[in-house]
């Protein structure tokens, strides 16, 4: 038994593919970024997060989880390498994120 699909159908079904494949791509970068920065391997976590921009909405941006715990671990990674100035923007990010989001820190678990 073959279901045929309408060619619409179809192609909407490709584009949730590919869109669902390239979120998961972001999400699985925050997700090694984490594990570096648990492993104490801060520079490889640094050079996993390099494709992505995090000063500029993106995909990882629409979770705000992915995007506090992205931000969070990016600002931790930076002064173990002595960039305190790429970590005090990072936080500064962060907390204007909580200013404007109206997203209380107490509820975040990271």
């Amino acid at each position: 038994m073959q279901i045929s699909l309408s060619l619409p159908l179809m192609v909407m079904i490709i584009m949730v593919e590919q869109m669902c494949s390239k979120v998961l791509g972001y999400f699985s970068i925050a997700g090694l970024l984490h594990v570096h920065c648990l492993l104490g391997d801060y520079q490889s976590g640094l050079c996993a997060l390099s494709p992505v921009d995090i000063n500029h909405p993106g995909v990882f941006n629409t979770v705000i989880g992915c995007q506090i715990t992205t931000i969070h671990y990016y600002g931790f990674a930076n002064p173990m390498l002595q960039r305190y100035l790429d970590s005090i923007r990072s936080f500064n990010q962060l907390l204007y994120i909580f200013q404007n989001e109206a997203v209380s820190p107490m509820v975040i678990t990271v």
